[in-house]
């Protein structure tokens, strides 16, 4: 109601102002008087145009209570004092309100989602699943369905999105952690190396393993191949573990989307040669890392994005040293497979780190 008022008053405004082309109407903002006979509430728009139009402020009150055009809900307006104008609704025109709000309940004020409403892709949380989440990831899981919750409420189609990190070293990491706690629980002294991941969730999910297969098959088989079967055994492990945790506080998601799916397609890849035959990919070496003394550093050839030309302070690698992608390239076709399914707006929840 509020709202419609002041949007009346201003549209007042710039028809009083219309010969004036240079002048600025005054931002219209209502008050609440505080006496409940001057009404339900108060503008104060005339008094700062009274030097401009050279007239006094109640004329200028006049005017614009001869050209306002007020919504249904106004039983009258006066002039007041020096030039307020006192706004007075009809009596049920605020209890309507407040009846329509209790009869619509959580749906008050949202809109309707039309076929045609702009398609946004919301990514938040996305915690690696190498372990549980922790309090920071909470934060981002808040935030990111508050965000979602209020673009939809406003008539966007949102899709909720979690990217799962489920490429690269730490997946190694991760099974190489597991395999070592499935041989002591057979009895086995291994040597457990710090960068492994120490948690008793490890233990846990070793233990599932070895339920759902045989120790000695394992044992047989090619490094690779178990490394492969144990770390995808982790990997939903630790996303079911995230998934009730996420449930617990009212948090869902409409697609869960793998990082593995973009390398095992070739989409990688595919984007790396896109963004060469466009001219931005080229071979060179970078400079020594800040703070990095420059004999202690050794430049190598790699596959360069030329990222420095949409604003970046460097040049961004797209392959290690070995040849494979890096996690900036996986970045990058993972989004480019965002604009290829239609989005109209792309939104990242970042984590603090």
């Amino acid at each position: 109601m509020k709202q419609a008022l002041e949007q009346a008053l201003q549209a007042a405004l710039a028809e009083l102002l219309k010969d004036h082309p240079d002048a600025v109407a005054p931002e219209v903002h209502l008050t609440r008087p505080k006496m409940k006979e001057h009404g339900d509430y108060a503008a104060n728009v005339a008094m700062p145009l009274a030097r401009l139009l050279k007239k006094s402020p109640q004329q200028i009150a006049a005017s614009i209570l001869d050209v306002v055009q007020w919504p249904d809900s106004v039983l009258g307006a006066d002039i007041a004092g020096p030039g307020f104008i006192n706004i007075r609704l009809q009596q049920a025109t605020e209890a309507e309100a407040l009846k329509a709000i209790m009869l619509a309940g959580e749906n008050y004020g949202k809109q309707v989602i039309a076929a045609d409403a702009e398609k946004v892709n919301l990514e938040f949380v996305s915690a690696n699943p190498t372990g549980p989440m922790h309090v920071g990831h909470g934060r981002g899981a808040v935030v990111g369905d508050a965000l979602a919750s209020v673009l939809k409420a406003v008539g966007k189609n949102v899709q909720r999105e979690y990217y799962i990190n489920d490429a690269g070293v730490q997946i190694g990491v991760l099974a190489n952690s597991v395999w070592l706690r499935m041989q002591e629980l057979q009895g086995e002294t291994v040597e457990f190396p710090e960068a492994a991941y120490p948690g008793e969730y490890i233990v846990q999910i070793a233990r599932e393993v070895l339920e759902k297969h045989d120790y000695q098959t394992l044992v047989a088989m090619h490094e690779d191949e178990r490394s492969s079967l144990i770390g995808g055994e982790a990997i939903a492990a630790n996303m079911a573990m995230i998934r009730d945790d996420l449930n617990a506080i009212g948090i869902h998601f409409d697609h869960y989307f793998s990082e593995q799916s973009l390398h095992a397609s070739g989409r990688v890849n595919d984007l790396i040669n896109k963004l060469a035959a466009d001219g931005v990919v080229y071979n060179g070496t970078l400079p020594p890392p800040k703070g990095q003394e420059v004999e202690d550093y050794t430049p190598v050839e790699q596959q360069l994005f030329r990222t420095t030309d949409f604003g970046d302070d460097v040049d961004r690698p797209l392959a290690k040293q070995d040849g494979t992608p890096t996690y900036f390239a996986a970045d990058i076709a993972y989004h480019y497979d965002k604009y290829l399914r239609g989005f109209d707006r792309m939104i990242d929840v970042w984590g603090a780190d």
